[in-house]
């Protein structure tokens, strides 16, 4: 009778075990969709005023019963996937909306004009010799030009919308005072911290992942090249926080910000990137760029 009890309570005790470890694992998987329906509330509040999903409020932490983990989940998961449909939908009909709207040239109407014709008179000229021009070769343009890499269909959809970055100057990690232009520059250093800057990863002449060893001030197009020597997440279609770090002079870690890195595929390097707290101003302007290595 005794050994009888005394099973019962060890069945009981590893039932309870492995209950807790399904407990932790949906709550982190929660977590995770808590965090991407965030981050898709913030992009709706920067690109899609006119619409109201992200007013609605979520709370920070949830305290669930045992048997409600599965149906909060799955809930989750279409809230996340209707957002993110309504976001495509609003990218292309502002897409939509500026090439309908630019005007097109008025195009004068062709007038004939009648000309009396000279006669012809022949003049003796002498052939001067043929000359050579030399011509100075106009500088290569530096401005920032994402491009949209071909990508897994099965990959989460943050990986497949993701901009790739394949500018030869994010790989100059030297100080050699290149600027990088393109939009929301400032004196014509390139910068990545504004809301316009999507998910993206590194490609091409820009390397394969974030840059993970500190690079001289005055590098990677701009004038605070950023990178980070933190670890990269190991689970595929999980959003991380890391810090990332602007370098200031000789300070390498001069300033500190929140990265938001997520992992594709098992493939090496297989990163996509997007800054936590972009500033939404209008008229933003500023000199931090992201620095890519191979």
């Amino acid at each position: 009778m005794h050994f009888l009890v005394g099973a019962a309570i060890l069945v009981l005790g590893i039932a309870s075990s492995s209950l807790g470890t399904v407990l932790q694992s949906g709550r982190a998987e929660l977590d995770n969709y808590d965090l991407r329906i965030q981050i898709l509330h913030d992009l709706l509040a920067v690109e899609c005023p006119e619409l109201d999903y992200y007013k609605k409020s979520r709370p920070s932490k949830r305290v669930l019963a045992n048997t409600e983990h599965g149906t909060i989940l799955n809930a989750d998961k279409t809230v996340y996937t209707r957002l993110y449909l309504q976001l495509v939908a609003c990218r292309n009909a502002k897409r939509a909306h500026i090439r309908h709207t630019t005007p097109k040239p008025t195009l004068l109407p062709r007038t004939t004009r009648r000309t009396t014709l000279k006669p012809r008179t022949t003049k003796r000229t002498t052939p001067k010799p043929p000359t050579t021009k030399r011509t100075t070769p106009k500088p290569r343009s530096t401005t920032r030009r994402p491009t949209t890499t071909t990508v897994d269909p099965n990959q989460p959809i943050e990986c497949r919308e993701a901009e790739t970055f394949t500018e030869p100057w994010r790989l100059e990690h030297n100080g050699q005072d290149i600027k990088g232009n393109g939009s929301h520059n400032y004196n014509g250093y390139a910068c990545d911290l504004h809301a316009d800057t999507r998910w993206f990863r590194f490609g091409g002449a820009a390397g394969n992942r974030l840059l993970d060893s500190c690079p001289k001030y005055k590098s990677c197009g701009s004038l605070y090249p950023l990178w980070s020597d933190e670890p990269m997440p190991t689970k595929v279609g999980v959003v991380s926080t890391i810090k990332m770090y602007a370098v200031v002079g000789n300070n390498c870690k001069k300033a500190a910000l929140d990265l938001q890195v997520m992992r594709c595929s098992p493939r090496k390097n297989d990163y996509i990137y997007v800054t936590a707290k972009p500033s939404v101003k209008k008229n933003y302007k500023c000199s931090d760029a992201f620095c890519g290595m191979k």
